[in-house]
């Protein structure tokens, strides 16, 4: 790339002088920002602070971040769901629970149900503060992905014998209907997925990076446009019904890229040391937050 190029050709300065040392900073620097440029790269140092869980009793972390409308919930290691407040930037609970969470904790909300996977491994609901595990339940042949709900009905994510689909079913209050595969048609294996979006179609992220479209069911030919540096760690995929965007994280490369969901181009990418070790995210396009 022009990027090693340029660099490989600074390490041919001299840098023996004070001077010399100076004048090769100079040229990395103006060689980084130029690179920066080319790349969208937009540097975020020091992003506000919008709650910190661990001030609460016994400094719980935070196992599953849930987003509905306009507010956030944690689902902390203590088994408790907690509220964001975000004018007082602090956490409230919400419900003592306990919530039995999975060792891999996956979950999302369903009109005003919580969902969430549970220890057997299983799907619990929670609404009206009554706990309920349902039927469906998972056998060692599946590991579960990602959750997501659109309408009343969740969309799973499910890895299963080298592959993956999208479990559907519908949620009324505590109750779950049987699951069904909701993938009708694919060439494109699924094996590496690790999270999905849903805004009435279907985006399935896999960890090279590389996004699949699903129409009613279906693949469609739409791809992600390039980035560099290239993906290789791709971890979580977010979009809405009201975003014309797609968001992907790489807490490896510590970075949130942005890129047009209609044509899968490539807009920019916010690079922050607090994105390494993220496991999740929810975006506010109205706050920019």
């Amino acid at each position: 790339t022009l990027y090693q190029q340029a660099t490989d050709a600074l390490t041919t300065l001299p840098s023996e002088t004070e001077e010399e040392q100076q004048n090769f900073t100079r040229l990395q620097e103006q060689i980084q920002a130029a690179m920066d440029t080319l790349r969208h790269v937009v540097y975020v140092p020091d992003p506000p602070l919008l709650g910190d869980l661990t001030t609460l009793d016994g400094a719980p972390q935070a196992s599953l971040l849930l987003a509905i409308d306009d507010n956030l919930f944690v689902l902390g290691s203590d088994q408790k769901l907690y509220t964001l407040q975000k004018t007082q930037k602090t956490f409230t609970l919400t419900e003592e629970g306990p919530f039995p969470l999975s060792s891999s904790p996956l979950g999302a909300y369903v009109n005003a149900t919580l969902t969430f996977l549970d220890s057997r491994p299983g799907l619990t609901l929670f609404s009206e503060s009554v706990i309920t595990p349902s039927s469906i339940t998972f056998s060692a042949d599946q590991t579960p992905r990602a959750f997501h709900g659109y309408g009343d009905r969740l969309y799973l994510l499910v890895k299963e014998k080298g592959d993956t689909t999208i479990l559907r079913t519908s949620i009324s209050g505590t109750t779950a209907s049987s699951s069904s595969p909701w993938i009708k048609t694919k060439t494109t294996n699924l094996g590496m997925a690790v999270d999905f979006t849903i805004d009435g179609t279907i985006y399935i992220l896999l960890q090279d990076g590389t996004v699949i479209q699903f129409v009613s069911g279906n693949e469609a030919a739409w791809r992600l446009g390039s980035v560099e540096p290239v993906i290789q760690n791709a971890q979580a995929i977010w979009t809405d019904t009201e975003s014309a965007y797609l968001y992907l994280l790489e807490p490896a490369q510590k970075r949130l890229m942005v890129f047009e969901k209609e044509t899968g181009v490539f807009v920019t990418q916010y690079v922050s040391d607090l994105l390494e070790g993220a496991t999740s995210f929810h975006v506010s396009e109205v706050t920019r937050s």
